[in-house]
C-alpha cells in the first residue's frame, strides 16, 4: 500500500465514516536481535524513517513521532497480556512446513507494544536496514503504512482511537521471501480483531 495510499485511504475513511476507531493489520520487517518471525509489534510510538534530507554527506533523518493515546495503550497492554490471547490468535491456523521458521518446531509469536517506523519503499538491503535501526535505539520493526494511519487519526477533528498490529515476515535484507506472509497476515488480522473487540467493549 505505502505511506501515500495509506494516508489518503485513512483520511477519507475518517472523513466519511467518522468511526470510533481506525486500525490496521499487516506485515513488517523485524530488526535483527529485537524481533523474530511472526512476532507482532503494536506501535506505541511510530515515526517515518525516510523523512529528512539527502545531501552530499548522506541522509540526515528528521523524524516526527506519534504516540498511542495513553488510555488505548493501557487497554491494549492489558488485552495482550491475558493468558488466552495468543491461544485465540493461533486457533484454527495450520501451518505448512515451509511456513515454520528454520530451527523451530512450531510457529509462535510475541505480541508487544513497541517502537516501529514507516517508510515509502520496500527495504531489501542490509545497509539501509542499518540506517533504519540506528535511528532509534528502541525500534523493533519497520514497514510502509502505520505512520500514515497514525497521523491521519491524530489530525482528525473528532479524535478516534487508533492502533496498528504488524507481524514480522523478514528482516529487510536481500534474503527476504514470501514464505511467512500467509500466517503473518492471519495472526496480525486476528490480533487486530481481538483488540478492536476489547477497545470497543
Amino acid at each position: 500500500m505505502g505511506l501515500v495510499d495509506a494516508a489518503i485511504t485513512s483520511a477519507m475513511a475518517l472523513q466519511i465514516f467518522k468511526p470510533k476507531l481506525i486500525a490496521m493489520s499487516g506485515i513488517c520487517a523485524g530488526i535483527e536481535g529485537k524481533a523474530e518471525i511472526y512476532d507482532i509489534t503494536i506501535p506505541e510510538l511510530c515515526y517515518q524513517h525516510d523523512s529528512g534530507k539527502w545531501s552530499i554527506d548522506g541522509f540526515t533523518p528528521e523524524s516526527y513521532s506519534i504516540q498511542l493515546d495513553h488510555a488505548v495503550k493501557l487497554k491494549i497492554k492489558d488485552l495482550i497480556s491475558q493468558d488466552h490471547f495468543i491461544k485465540t490468535i493461533f486457533n484454527g491456523i495450520s501451518p505448512k512446513r515451509s511456513e515454520i521458521p528454520e530451527h523451530s518446531e512450531q510457529i509462535s509469536t510475541r505480541i508487544t507494544l513497541g517502537t516501529l517506523s514507516s517508510g515509502s519503499a520496500v527495504v531489501a538491503d542490509k545497509d539501509i536496514n542499518t540506517v533504519i535501526s540506528n535511528q532509534h535505539r528502541r525500534i523493533s520493526a519497520f514497514e510502509m503504512e502505520s505512520y500514515a494511519l497514525y497521523e491521519a487519526a491524530r489530525l482528525a477533528d473528532f479524535k478516534p482511537m487508533f492502533f496498528s498490529a504488524k507481524a514480522v515476515v523478514d528482516n529487510g535484507t536481500p534474503g527476504k521471501n514470501d514464505d511467512f506472509h500467509r500466517i503473518a497476515c492471519l495472526i496480525s488480522a486476528k490480533t487486530t480483531i481481538e483488540i478492536i473487540k476489547g477497545l470497543l467493549n
